[in-house]
């Protein structure tokens, strides 16, 4: 009877931690407010973590599109090592991930891994014509 009861407790801990896995990876519980992020200006937010080479690759991207696109756009960096707080509100799962917010806060479109100059102009220039 003994043993029935720790299987059962072991199954339900089991349970509830796959359950937490699921919210934490799936970002169920993430907010989609990002008001706390802009100035009254456009921002795009760089999730990028040390090591990583799609990170390494995305940098000088992103330096090139700040002197086009700087006196347009705020641009913010998160370390997703450093960062947790801000990984957990916006549910980032990969890096580099980019979040491109609207002047009045909220979330209008993301990128998720490498990409290239071009698709980023486009999104920069789709970001700035939103309301």
């Amino acid at each position: 009877m003994r043993l029935r009861l720790w299987r059962i407790a072991l199954i339900m801990l089991v349970i509830a931690t796959m359950l937490f896995t699921v919210v934490a990876v799936f970002g169920c519980t993430s907010s989609t407010d990002a008001s706390d992020e802009t100035d009254g200006k456009p921002v795009i937010i760089d999730f990028w973590r040390p090591g990583c080479p799609p990170c390494d690759v995305m940098e000088p991207i992103v330096e090139e599109l700040k002197e086009e696109y700087g006196d347009q756009v705020d641009f913010k960096a998160y370390n997703t090592l450093e960062e947790r707080g801000k990984v957990d509100q916006y549910g980032i799962t990969a890096v580099p991930t980019f979040l491109f917010i609207n002047a009045a806060g909220e979330i209008v479109d993301k990128v998720v891994g490498q990409t290239d100059i071009e698709t980023m102009r486009s999104k920069i220039e789709a970001l700035l014509a939103s309301p």
